[in-house]
């Protein structure tokens, strides 16, 4: 389902007076609904609150119509598309928490190694044997 969206129609600046205008006609469709008439007074400068679906295709046609019903001639024309063009909101304010606290320990420096000490015999060894 498509998001909707909302919109205002800026109408025309009327013509300069003096004119016979009662009243001003905008006619909108949004995408493939039915075609929806508004009037307007003569002077109303804006449209506030209308809706339609995102991505939709709008066609929107103004006249105005005198005292005796004539239409204008060429109506005034906008076809768009309602895009979303608003951005998510900022995201809120980032935190940091400390939670809790650790002593390194340092590294042990090799030691040297020890030279082996004489080698001390594990057995007796035998007195010699006199030579005859």
């Amino acid at each position: 389902m498509k998001d909707i969206l909302t919109f205002n129609v800026v109408l025309p600046t009327p013509p300069t007076e003096p004119n016979d205008i009662t009243i001003g006609q905008l006619t909108i469709q949004i995408g493939e609904t039915d075609p929806q008439v508004i009037m307007v007074a003569k002077d109303q400068v804006e449209i506030v609150g209308l809706q339609g679906e995102q991505d939709s295709i709008i066609s929107l046609s103004f006249v105005y119509i005198d005292d005796s019903g004539n239409v204008s001639d060429e109506p005034s024309t906008l076809v768009g598309t309602l895009v979303d063009t608003f951005a998510p909101p900022a995201p809120g304010v980032l935190g940091l928490v400390v939670t809790g606290e650790t002593t390194p320990v340092e590294p042990v420096p090799p030691s040297e190694p020890v030279p082996p000490a004489d080698p001390t015999p594990s057995q007796p060894i035998p007195p010699e044997e006199p030579i005859v």
